[in-house]
């Protein structure tokens, strides 16, 4: 009796060491509308942010976690959450990685040339992520027809720096800067990323954007 307490008791500290010594996967979000992502900005597949089969406890996972926090690539959609305070809800802040730490996002009212760094550093930045898989997800939900190219992208974006844009904190946002630089399409409903906030789409024929020359 005392020698199959002995292996039980053995079995549970081993699993209990196992579990603390290895990395556990659960790094998981879970939005406002309660869609849960992992860092990669795609959706959780299975139990765990993980690139590989993991124990019951989302540890000791094949090939690692997806980590919140990647190595931006030059055309890449990324999205920074920003925590909700007193006088804001949690939002997602949406631009595009322009390459050595420059982005081109969109500011009250105006397209804008911004730095990596100050997306990171803001108070109240939680994580930043890729986004790429989440828009390209929405649009095509639309039956909208888009670009996944990120040099397309990032031409697209460079060509309207400075220029001008009809911001509204719900109805022309930055995350519907992405979906018009995707799609470059000023005639049709264009859609927000259903994320943190509630979202309106452009209205038809938005005149007010800037045209991109393709």
């Amino acid at each position: 009796m005392n020698y199959v307490i002995f292996i039980y008791s053995f079995f549970i500290l081993n699993s209990s060491f196992k579990l603390i010594c290895s990395e556990c996967c659960n790094d998981s979000w879970t939005t406002n509308h309660l869609l849960k992502y992992c860092g990669d900005g795609n959706f959780v597949h299975g139990s765990y942010c993980s690139y590989g089969s993991c124990n019951i406890f989302g540890c000791n996972c094949d090939g690692g976690c997806i980590s919140k926090d990647q190595s931006w690539i030059r055309g890449d959609i990324v999205g920074c959450r920003r925590v909700k305070t007193s006088t804001k809800l949690a939002y997602i802040h949406t631009f595009i990685y322009a390459g050595n730490g420059r982005i081109i996002e969109v500011i009250p009212n105006k397209v804008n040339n911004g730095s990596m760094a100050d997306q990171r550093n803001d108070r109240e930045t939680d994580f930043c992520i890729v986004m790429n898989g989440m828009f390209f997800t929405r649009l095509r939900d639309f039956g909208l027809s888009f670009t996944q190219d990120r040099e397309t992208i990032l031409r697209r974006a460079e060509k309207i720096v400075n220029k001008s844009w009809p911001y509204d904190y719900f109805k022309n946002n930055c995350q519907h800067f992405i979906s018009y630089i995707l799609t470059n399409n000023r005639h049709t409903q264009l859609p927000g990323i259903d994320i943190d906030q509630v979202q309106f789409p452009f209205p038809p024929w938005n005149s007010e954007l800037p045209i991109i020359d393709d």
